[in-house]
């Protein structure tokens, strides 16, 4: 038995993603999860041990919950997919309730030589929760290690105690009609969930708050198409979703840069704000430090484009055209955003630049259309030679 905890040091060195790395090997043969959140950010990481339990027709238990009913529906959609459902050896269960949480956050998995290893802790299956963002902290137990098989195999009886006994607030997935119908009744919305649902991060770095540090950047699902635009800032609609930490992206202009104009695909996916109903907290950062944050609604372009207005653009320059200048947008919490803008002039734009060039692909972007990208925070900073972006 060994306790884990990454509050102290590099918050990497403990952080739940540095276990399941190397438990995740190719000899699992079943694995079972309770998490009380849940995002599709850390599916990168669990897809390939859970495509091979598919193929192979070996267990693969899934509990996650939905309070306040706020747990997206792509994201139960692609659970559904990963998990190859439906078959006999995958189950997948949301669970919520009007007047209590669903929170327990426990991982087991079975090896082809017998071997069990768990965690029970408290970190949710979500990026923020494992990458070493928020501070969690756990036991992780081993038969290798000698530590008792009846404890583990509690640990892995309690999962399917739920889809034995089906109890009134398990509701059970076994198709994408089962996704749909939930959405229909109310249990899972399309919205993103509030900071406060254990994603975590939403007042990194404001108002004199300490900040974490550096964290895992965590492996991404396979990239899908996008749709050719119409024109240089039009970029056709995709059901598909990426998971990313930080978007880099070529700002339009010269009358308007500072006016930030993306798709609508990036205001649902990215930036993850109804136009109209909700503003973006957005964190203006500089070498200098990090500035009062502000709460801006989106715009709306007779272009089909949307906005969003950048206080900075009016104090860090004049636009030039050839090269354009560089908004980078760190997602730190759903509509939150802490972002700087790079100048063509400024010794940052060759790391900046090349990043953004390096990672295109990653939107399977036509060669028509600003260059945009999403990438984990570590792609980034791993790439810029100063990085004082994520360590103010």
């Amino acid at each position: 038995m060994r306790y884990i905890d990454n509050g102290q040091g590099d918050p990497r060195d403990q952080a739940l993603f540095a276990w399941l790395r190397v438990m995740l090997t190719p000899d699992v043969v079943g694995i079972r999860w309770q998490s009380g959140y849940f995002e599709a950010g850390v599916l990168g990481l669990l897809a390939p041990t859970l495509a091979q339990l598919a193929a192979d027709e070996l267990d693969a238990l899934v509990l996650i919950g939905s309070n306040d009913c706020e747990t997206r529906v792509s994201v139960v959609h692609k659970l559904v997919d990963v998990l190859g459902l439906p078959r006999p050896g995958g189950k997948l269960g949301v669970v919520s309730y009007a007047d209590g949480f669903f929170h327990p956050k426990t991982i087991h998995i079975c090896y082809r030589n017998g071997r069990e290893v768990a965690y029970v802790g408290s970190a949710n299956l979500t990026s923020s929760g494992i990458n070493g963002l928020n501070v969690e902290a756990g036991i992780v137990l081993d038969t290798d290690e000698g530590d008792d098989k009846g404890m583990l195999t509690a640990v892995k009886e309690a999962v399917g105690a739920w889809f034995e006994s089906r109890p009134d607030g398990l509701y059970v997935v076994d198709a994408h009609g089962d996704v749909n119908e939930l959405e229909q009744q109310g249990i899972l919305t399309e919205a993103g969930a509030p900071a406060s649902s254990g994603v975590g991060g939403g007042g990194a770095g404001v108002g004199g708050l300490a900040r974490r540090g550096r964290r895992h950047a965590l492996p991404t699902l396979p990239d899908s198409d996008g749709e050719e635009g119409e024109d240089g800032e039009h970029e056709g609609d995709t059901v598909d979703e990426l998971h990313g930490d930080v978007l880099i992206a070529e700002l339009a202009g010269p009358g308007r840069w500072s006016q930030a104009a993306f798709p609508e695909w990036f205001i649902d996916n990215f930036f993850e704000v109804q136009p109209g109903e909700d503003r973006l907290r957005l964190v203006p950062v500089t070498r200098t430090g990090v500035w009062r944050e502000d709460r801006v609604p989106c715009g709306y372009k007779d272009s089909r484009n949307w906005y969003y207005e950048l206080r900075m653009a009016n104090s860090v320059g004049e636009y030039t055209n050839d090269p354009k200048p560089i908004g980078v947008f760190h997602r730190i919490a759903p509509q939150s955003c802490r972002y700087t803008i790079i100048m063509p002039n400024d010794q940052a734009y060759p790391d900046v630049s090349g990043c953004l060039a390096d990672n295109l692909h990653r939107l399977n972007r036509p060669g028509n259309q600003l260059p945009r990208t999403i990438v984990p925070a570590q792609v980034l900073a791993d790439a810029w030679a100063e990085d004082w972006f994520f360590d103010l």
